[in-house]
């Protein structure tokens, strides 16, 4: 963006995938989120995520890869 710092940080992407497959997702967040939802995912599956930031300069370093399974259905 014109004029901006180019080192401010401008959001950041997050990755995530079912475990085992190569094609990542990707959601953007601008840098005053604090927070995001991925949707549509299967209930009760593994899924990686991961994280990066991003400024004027491009993306930062990836996050380490974080495992975590979706919720069981329930009422």
């Amino acid at each position: 963006m014109l004029g901006m710092d180019s080192s401010l940080i401008h959001g950041y992407q997050v990755f995530f995938k079912l475990r085992g497959l190569k094609k990542w997702n990707t959601i953007f967040a601008c840098n005053s989120s604090l927070s995001i939802t991925a949707g549509n995912l299967t209930k009760y599956t593994e899924y990686e995520i991961l994280v990066t930031a991003f400024n004027g300069s491009g993306l930062g370093n990836y996050s380490d890869v974080t495992h975590c399974f979706t919720d069981e259905d329930s009422e």
